[in-house]
C-alpha cells in the first residue's frame, strides 16, 4: 500500500467535509438532539461534534415556537349544571365535560375550553 500523498489528503478531508456537512444539514431539520441522530445513523457524536468545531456550523436543532390558532366559544354554547359539592361542570355540548373545582382559574378554564373546541 502505498503512502497518501497531499493530494490524496486533501480529497478525503474534502470526502469528509461533504459527509459531515451533510448530516448536519439534515440534524437540523430532524429535531433530534445531537446524541439521538448519532445513534440512529451509528455515526459517532465525538467525531460529529469535531466536525462541528472544524466547519462552524450550528447543530444542535432550535426550538421554535408555533401559534395555533384557536376558535372563541360564544357562551351561549356553554352549559354550566350545580353539584353537591363546590364544584361546577361545563358541559361543552356533550362533546367535553369538565369538572371545576372551588378555586380554578377562569382564565385557564377560557384556555383549555378554547384549546379542546380546536380538536
Amino acid at each position: 500500500m502505498q503512502p497518501k500523498t497531499k493530494q490524496d489528503t486533501r480529497k478525503d478531508d474534502k470526502n469528509n467535509r461533504r459527509f459531515w456537512q451533510a448530516h448536519m444539514k439534515v440534524l437540523l431539520t430532524s429535531g433530534y438532539s445531537r446524541a439521538e441522530y448519532c445513534r440512529l445513523n451509528k455515526l459517532s457524536y465525538h467525531a460529529l461534534a469535531y466536525w462541528q468545531k472544524r466547519i462552524g456550523t450550528e447543530v444542535e436543532p432550535k426550538m421554535t415556537s408555533v401559534i395555533v390558532p384557536v376558535a372563541q366559544i360564544p357562551a351561549r354554547q356553554i352549559s354550566l349544571q350545580a353539584t353537591t359539592h363546590p364544584s361546577f361542570t361545563v358541559d361543552l355540548k356533550g362533546r367535553f365535560k369538565i369538572e371545576v373545582g372551588e378555586n380554578f382559574s377562569p382564565s385557564m378554564l377560557i384556555r383549555l375550553i378554547n384549546t379542546l373546541e380546536a380538536c
